[in-house]
């Protein structure tokens, strides 16, 4: 008989004037996997799904969540199969198998340009989704075409949040520096991680007593001054990339010690914030 594969999919914002928000299933054998089915609207039953008799349904590494009349209505509930590693915001589904998450917020983003032909609707940090996933899973890349998974383990869904692995470095061009004259410093961020990082800001807090005079960094990237902060917007960095910034301060005209504190992040997940 007829078999629907459904995977790395994306279902969001439908509605239904009847049953069945995102998926209304009356007639094959359906098999559901790394998806989002996430703010789907019926004004009957089964806001995210409605799965009519006799017509089988699994449901695996799937996130059903906000979903209005529910989100799952099935009409018998001996045709649905859970396959495991599911994430549900409520317990409409008859989740039970071994990894489902239940009546638990999956801490999706809105849906968004992600990267990608599609949107999606990114898990925040701290989600349960994050690294969830079945173990033993073949499937190499989400909906987008990102490589599963981003870090040890999977991320249930249809997206897979990104981890770059940010490092920043500072050095000066003169050492030792003499009270009153110029000092360079050369800062390289670098991206060892798996994904490109998005949204990176760099930020140096410049020492007591200098006084600022410039900072450089390639375009379409930024810098600016101000307190004594220098905040560098960097667009992305991609991986194995790294960014030159160039910030040009006068040492103070008093003899002293002098330290320097600089700090990188991004939009995207860094699994070791250590070298931030």
């Amino acid at each position: 008989g007829k078999v629907t594969l459904i995977e790395n999919s994306t279902f969001s914002s439908n509605l239904a004037d009847d049953a069945g928000g995102a998926i209304y299933n009356n007639g094959a054998v359906t098999n559901i996997n790394f998806s989002t089915i996430y703010g789907n609207r019926a004004t009957g039953l089964g806001g995210g799904i409605y799965n009519g008799v006799n017509h089988p349904l699994s449901l695996q590494n799937t996130i059903l969540a906000s979903n209005v009349q529910a989100n799952c209505y099935f009409v018998d509930n001996n045709d649905v199969n859970s396959l495991g590693y599911n994430l549900e915001n409520g317990n409409s589904c008859d989740l039970g198998a071994n990894g489902d998450i239940v009546s638990t917020d999956p801490l999706l983003g809105t849906l968004a340009n992600n990267g990608g032909p599609t949107m999606t609707h990114m898990p925040a940090e701290g989600s349960q989704a994050i690294g969830s996933a079945q173990p033993n899973s073949t499937l190499a890349s989400d909906q987008r075409g990102v490589a599963r998974p981003q870090g040890i383990a999977k991320d249930i869904g249809a997206a897979e949040r990104e981890m770059a692995d940010l490092s920043i470095t500072k050095s000066d061009a003169t050492d030792p520096v003499y009270a009153g004259t110029e000092i360079v410093y050369r800062l390289i961020a670098r991206n060892a991680g798996q994904s490109r990082a998005s949204a990176v800001v760099v930020t140096d807090e410049l020492p007591t007593g200098v006084t600022f005079i410039s900072a450089t960094v390639i375009t379409p990237n930024t810098c600016s001054y101000s307190t004594q902060v220098v905040t560098c917007n960097i667009q992305q960095i991609v991986v194995n990339e790294q960014v030159e910034i160039t910030i040009r301060v006068q040492a103070p005209v008093t003899p002293g010690q002098i330290s320097n504190k600089v700090t990188i992040r991004s939009a995207v997940s860094d699994p070791a914030p250590d070298n931030n």
